[in-house]
Parts: C-alpha cells; sequence; structure tokens
C-alpha cells in the first residue's frame, strides 16, 4: 500500500510545508453493528435483517474486509455525512435520499461520471477521481470504476510517465483482487465478475509493455 499512497501524497501535497502534527481526522463508522448502534433503531435494523437475510450478514463482512484493508482510502465522516444519514434512514424505511450515488465516488461534490467525457483529457482531475473511487469502495465495498485508472494511464504514456502509468494500473489490479479476496474470505461468492471487464483486461494488458517502457526509460537515463 505504501507504494500507492505516494502517488496521491506527491500528486496532491506537491509542496510540503512544515507545520504541527495534527490529530487524523475522524473516518465514517463501518457497516459493522457497534456497542452504540445496538442500541439505536439502527443497530435493531441490522440485526434483525440479518437474520432474517443470512447473505446479507455475507455481504456485511465482506464490506467490513474491503474496508479494513483500505483503511488508507476511507473517506472521513464528514465526507460520508450525506451517505451514512441517507443510509441511516433507508435503514428506518426512509428511502427518500437513497440513490445510486451512495455508491458514487465524487470530486468536489459532484459524482465522478460528471467528469468521465469534459475532464478526460485532464490527467490531475482523472487523477482525483481515481481515488474519489478508491474511497467509494472503502465505505461501500462497490468495486472502483476501471475508466478513471484507463484514462490515465493512456495520458500518462502520452506524456512518457511511465512510473505514474505501472503505479496506477498495479493500483487498479490491487483493488480487483482485493475484491474478489474478500468475498472469498467470507466464502460468498461475488455480485459481479469484475475481472471480466474489458477496461480491466486493458489495464491488465498494458501493465508489461509500461514496465518494459518504464525500465527502458531507466536505463537510458543511467546510461546518459
Amino acid at each position: 500500500m505504501g507504494i500507492f499512497k505516494q502517488i496521491f501524497k506527491a500528486l496532491f501535497s506537491p509542496s510540503p510545508k512544515p507545520s504541527k502534527k495534527r490529530a487524523a481526522p475522524p473516518r465514517p463508522p463501518l457497516a459493522s453493528t457497534s456497542p452504540v448502534q445496538k442500541q439505536s433503531g439502527e443497530g435493531l435494523n441490522n440485526a434483525l435483517l440479518d437474520k432474517m437475510l443470512p447473505w446479507r450478514a455475507k455481504e456485511r463482512e465482506v464490506k467490513e474486509y474491503i474496508a479494513e484493508k483500505m483503511a488508507d482510502f476511507l473517506p472521513t465522516a464528514k465526507e460520508a455525512s450525506g451517505k451514512i444519514c441517507a443510509i441511516n434512514k433507508a435503514l428506518d424505511g426512509d428511502m427518500s435520499e437513497w440513490s445510486g450515488a451512495i455508491y458514487a465516488g465524487e470530486v468536489d461534490g459532484r459524482p465522478t461520471c460528471e467528469y468521465a467525457e469534459t475532464h478526460k483529457n485532464d490527467l490531475r482531475m482523472m487523477l482525483r477521481c481515481c481515488l474519489a473511487e478508491l474511497k467509494s469502495m472503502a465505505f461501500s465495498g462497490s468495486p472502483a470504476a476501471p475508466f478513471y485508472f484507463e484514462r490515465v494511464a493512456i495520458l500518462a504514456r502520452k506524456q512518457k510517465n511511465y512510473t505514474l502509468e505501472v503505479r496506477v494500473c498495479e493500483l487498479l489490479i490491487w483493488a480487483y483482487e482485493l475484491y474478489m479476496k474478500a468475498h472469498r474470505h467470507n466464502r460468498v461468492n461475488p455480485p459481479l465478475v469484475i475481472t471480466g471487464s474489458p477496461r480491466y483486461q486493458a489495464i491488465v494488458k498494458r501493465l508489461p509493455a509500461a514496465k518494459k517502457n518504464l525500465e527502458r526509460q531507466r536505463e537510458a537515463i543511467t546510461s546518459a
């Protein structure tokens, strides 16, 4: 995970400044039923639904596994507050705020899909979308959309930034392997066969070439 964190740290904190240590921002609660939740309507609803629907308990365990492994990408409580509120309302029977946006990554308050066409050639925005997708995956357990990772890989190659191309390919592959591993770990079949996605397969296929380009680039620099 360390190598992947460096990508976003380098890109979104280009000029580090000395500052006092700040406490880490609070993380949103995971999908498990905490002691506080057990005393609330949400906790009771979760426990009841888990007994009625065994598959739901398994799904919860899968999400917890993903959240634990992707702890570095979990959104803060502030970032996820709207989604948490909508989930709590839905558990109480109020579906007024429930929508597919619960599972969508967001950049500047807008879903990542809104940037797919307008900013597809903007490397920095596509990287922000990648990060938003990873945060969404850590929070919801749903796989990150591969489109943004593929766009970063394409744009990085055009700029001959093979280090970034390799890392973003490896990052998506790691996220998808984690998704599949979470389901195997909890002995449940994944609802989506994500590894068959054409965009994911394109990322897998371009990784060896990206590594070769990076190796040649490093050799050229060394011999210069």
